[in-house]
């Protein structure tokens, strides 16, 4: 007898909409009240609009700005994803670890919170990497995890900056501080123009100066001529005389 497939329940259903909508629901009231601190913390920290538009150059340039990686933090939290950007900042702290006692306890830590399977931050590399690491920490150095950190960047290279850069949050930031980048922008090249036009006013008068002398000087050797004709015309009638 051939096997009917059967639809899940219509109670069970609606369950996973509910639960479903619950979550959206929750993501929406997280960014909204990420989104509500970040634009009062851009406002008091007095964040540059010229660093934040340098943040969509690349992930690096986000990576390298304190702001940035924090924003794009409380992003990925908000969205559940915030593993992979906190086992790379764990990687960069471990990185500067100098003693050897510290660094073979600190990766032995960080490969049971994000590396192991089933770990509590599992991060998504794959098996042969996985077992290099395990391998790589009987002796630990600073290069232990570089393999896992690249993959990780990687992903969030593909995956989680370009859903950042579209996000309400960078979005919202970057609404919020353009004008003041604009205004001064516009404000000195305002300036400039009117420092060029006064230039350009300064350079007029200095010539109508310098024709008003050239007109003095035509008008004293006209007077000087008369003064020579007057002089001849006096000795004209002396000599008639």
């Amino acid at each position: 007898m051939p096997s009917v497939v059967t639809s899940p329940p219509r109670e069970l259903q609606h369950l996973n909409m509910d639960m479903e909508d619950k979550k959206r629901r929750l993501i929406r009231g997280r960014n909204c009240r990420l989104r509500c601190r970040w634009l009062q913390a851009a406002s008091t920290e007095g964040f540059c609009f010229e660093e934040m538009s340098q943040w969509s150059h690349s992930l690096e340039t986000l990576l390298s700005s304190k702001y940035g990686t924090n924003i794009f933090q409380a992003f990925l939290k908000s969205e559940f994803s915030d593993e992979n950007i906190e086992f790379w900042q764990v990687c960069e702290d471990y990185k500067k670890i100098k003693s050897s006692f510290r660094m073979s306890s600190r990766a032995k830590k960080i490969f049971k919170r994000y590396i192991q399977a089933e770990a509590p931050r599992e991060i998504n590399i794959d098996h042969k990497t996985r077992e290099l690491i395990r391998w790589n920490i009987k002796a630990p150095t600073t290069v232990c995890f570089d393999d896992a950190q690249r993959i990780v960047h990687g992903l969030m290279e593909r995956d989680s900056y370009p859903r950042f850069l579209k996000s309400d949050i960078y979005q919202a930031l970057m609404d919020s501080t353009p004008e003041t980048g604009k205004m001064s922008g516009r404000g000195q090249e305002a300036g400039g123009r009117r420092q060029e036009a006064g230039g350009r006013r300064q350079e007029a008068g200095g010539r109508r100066q310098e024709a008003g002398g050239r007109r003095q000087e035509a008008g004293g050797r006209r007077q000087e001529a008369g003064g020579r004709r007057q002089e001849a015309g006096g000795r004209r009638q002396a000599v008639s005389l």
